[in-house]
């Protein structure tokens, strides 16, 4: 793939893809772990998981950020 002389539009429909699908997967993770615990565990459990859930998503996206920021910091190394 060439990042310099290659097209914008396609590299950019490229990622814009895959980050769409990761996205969509993500969600539709997250509504069925929330109907499987809302089935087994009962009212507790969803109350449970919808606190706990922002919380996750900010130290994932923390982590995220950290990944992605460290290998640009170490590719310019």
């Amino acid at each position: 793939m060439d990042f310099l002389n290659g097209k914008i539009k396609t590299l950019y429909f490229k990622y814009l893809a895959a980050a769409f699908g990761s996205a969509l997967i993500t969600s539709i993770y997250s509504i069925v772990d929330m109907a499987m615990v809302g089935q087994y565990h009962g009212p507790e459990g969803t109350a449970a998981l919808a606190v706990v859930a922002p919380i996750w998503n900010i130290i994932y996206s923390l982590g995220l950020l950290m990944g992605i920021g460290g290998s640009v910091l170490f590719s310019m190394i």
